[in-house]
């Protein structure tokens, strides 16, 4: 999907044009099914949770000899507390050189590596969409926009799928799509697509096949210190 400006024209960004950009943080690596979805305890999240980071640039006088552009300051949360990013999982190709345990079984019929997919899905949109695997997801697929310090210190804003399993093995990229949902654009769409990117491949395993959890990246600590604050503040 390329980079697309919106008009805002109700909501806390009216009256500016705005590019959105995602990049992901952080991916999932090696997972384990998830088989009995409904039993926490049972539960498998994909680890590390996926962070996805989201950017704002307002555009002025577009297409001018002025066109001047400026990101927005992410600590400024009014103005991303309207976005939303949703995920939808499909299957790829194993990785050239992947090294890693590899799933028993790999329930789709079609595989693709991740560039030929992302151009079948530009080129074919309709017939593509229905080999995702996103019913194959227990979890929540669709979180609020929250702000966090990265590594560096520097305030972001990001989304995070710290609560994401998937039911079946095999090898997978997750993509993201954001929109804004508390903000009228000026679009053919009610609420059009943001901005897209997605993630590196990763691979679902069986337990026995499993190698076994790793410590948490700094990263994941980073949010996760930030939730327990706020539970403390409450």
């Amino acid at each position: 999907m390329d980079p697309a400006t919106f008009e805002f024209t109700a909501g806390p960004l009216i009256g500016k044009t705005i590019r959105a950009e995602l990049t992901e943080m952080q991916s999932p690596d090696i997972n384990r099914k998830t088989s009995t979805p409904m039993d926490r305890i049972e539960r498998r999240p994909l680890d590390p949770p996926p962070v996805v980071r989201l950017r704002l640039f307002e555009i002025e006088h577009e297409g001018k000899s002025q066109e001047r552009v400026s990101e927005l300051n992410p600590g400024a949360s009014f103005a991303f507390s309207g976005f939303v990013c949703h995920i939808d999982l499909f299957p790829v190709k194993e990785p050239a050189g992947f090294i890693g345990p590899k799933p028993m079984k790999q329930w789709a019929d079609e595989q693709y590596e991740l560039q030929e997919l992302i151009q079948r899905l530009s080129a074919e949109e309709s017939e593509f969409e229905r080999k995702k695997f996103t019913d194959k997801l227990f979890g929540c697929t669709v979180v609020n926009a929250v702000q966090i310090k990265d590594l560096q210190n520097n305030p972001c804003s990001v989304f995070v799928f710290g609560d994401i399993s998937v039911r079946t093995e095999g090898h997978f990229v997750l993509r993201y799509r954001c929109f804004d949902i508390f903000s009228s654009i000026r679009s053919k769409d009610v609420i059009p697509i943001c901005a897209e990117t997605w993630s590196k491949p990763f691979v679902v395993v069986g337990t026995k096949e499993f190698p076994g959890l790793k410590a948490s990246t700094p990263l994941t600590r980073v949010y996760f210190c930030r939730i327990m604050r706020e539970n403390n503040k409450g």
